[in-house]
């Protein structure tokens, strides 16, 4: 009986040890398939989650490459760029290295964009605030010069 109870108690030991110390790949795989199911739908955030939590049990090159896309998908082309640059640099042999490298100067090229945008956006907001304070300064005037009508009027008086 008492030998019955270590076996049991030995037994529980082994296969909580084995839960505690279950095989990366496998975890990873199983956030890789979550992953590619999130990114087939469009959910390209919540892709990025599980393709991340699949790189930090098992660091696989292509998981970068996974990652680029996420980003690429969010519109985070400077993260996406990360993602590829690291994928060639741990892969420089990769069979997709020309499709990745037409990933990083499309992302580059969305950059660029970006920026133009932005500046465009900022000269139009810069416009915008010159307008606004010429008119506070020709109401200002406006109202300077009214007062100064009435002081006259009513000094004639």
């Amino acid at each position: 009986m008492r030998t019955r109870s270590l076996y049991s108690s030995l037994l529980l030991a082994l296969l909580i040890a084995g839960v505690a110390h279950a095989d990366p790949r496998q975890e990873a795989k199983a956030h890789t398939e979550k992953a590619l199911t999130h990114y087939n739908l469009g959910r390209f955030k919540e892709a990025l989650e599980e393709f991340s939590r699949a790189y930090e049990r098992y660091p696989a090159p292509g998981l970068l490459f996974n990652l680029g896309q996420c980003h690429r998908g969010l519109k985070s082309h400077e993260r996406a760029i990360f993602y590829f640059e690291g994928y060639l640099r741990q892969k420089p042999d990769a069979p997709n290295r020309g499709l990745v490298e037409d990933l990083i100067a499309e992302s580059r090229r969305e950059l660029g964009r970006e920026l133009e945008r932005r500046q465009a956006d900022e000269k139009l907001r810069a416009e915008a605030a010159r307008r606004e304070a010429e008119l506070r300064r020709a109401e200002a005037e406006q109202k300077r010069l009214a007062a100064q009508r009435r002081l006259r009027q009513e000094a004639l008086r």
